[in-house]
């Protein structure tokens, strides 16, 4: 289905990060479940990304969800991604790599043993 911005609009005021995550395949839980089967549940945790840090406009938060909806879309199988299977819409560049501050210090020591 299309992305909508909550998540975008909490990591925007939270600064928190948005980890990205794929799931699939829990359809016939209920009807397995009755029958006392197991139901193959399978996901993919990608890595996480921040918004970039700017006050966005309204058009600019859903490109970011947008974004963030085809990170996820190209973890799954291809004939799940729904909405996003051939994207032909914009792509912000909006999302970054989220880096914890000890993963930037090690970087900065690992320039200064240069």
């Amino acid at each position: 289905q299309q992305g909508r911005e909550g998540a975008i609009i909490l990591s925007l005021r939270s600064g928190a990060p948005i980890m990205p995550v794929a799931v699939w395949g829990g359809k016939p839980f209920w009807k397995n479940l009755l029958r006392f089967r197991r139901t193959e549940i399978n996901y993919f945790v990608g890595k996480p990304v921040l918004p970039a840090e700017m006050k966005p406009n309204r058009e600019q938060v859903t490109g970011m969800s947008h974004e963030l909806m085809l990170r996820i879309a190209e973890m799954m199988p291809s004939e799940l991604r729904g909405y996003y299977t051939n994207w032909t819409g914009p792509q912000s560049g909006y999302l970054k790599p989220f880096e914890t501050t000890a993963s930037i210090e090690k970087k900065k020591e690992a320039a200064i043993v240069k």
